[in-house]
């Protein structure tokens, strides 16, 4: 009764189901979406140090991570220069924090 209900039609086999999956394959594609994950948070990480460059804040803390950052991935990666760029600003911002702090105390 069950081969001739139409909601419920037989099932034919599926050649894919007994295909083998070779490791190495497996492996391959692992490392691939392991790297293309990388370099999304490499591009992401980039424009974040670029546009808190701009803004002054956090910039002590920042100007390390940005240092240690660019340290750590020697290879080159999208927007590599707007890392370059940021942590060059952070650098600028703390130099100017810490001369702005020795003024005033030098003035006072």
């Amino acid at each position: 009764m069950d081969a001739q209900n139409p909601y419920n039609p037989p099932q034919e086999p599926n050649p894919f189901l007994e295909e083998i999956h070779d490791p190495v394959d497996q492996a391959r594609i692992e490392e691939a979406a392991k790297r293309l994950v990388k370099e999304k948070q490499d591009k992401s990480t980039a424009l974040q140090l670029f546009l808190t460059g701009l803004i002054g804040c956090f910039a002590p803390i920042l100007a390390i991570y940005g240092l240690v950052f660019l340290l750590r991935r020697p290879h080159p990666f999208p927007r590599k220069g707007l890392a370059i760029a940021g942590t060059v600003l952070h650098f600028i911002w703390s130099g100017l924090l810490v001369l702005s702090i020795l003024m005033s105390a030098a003035a006072g």
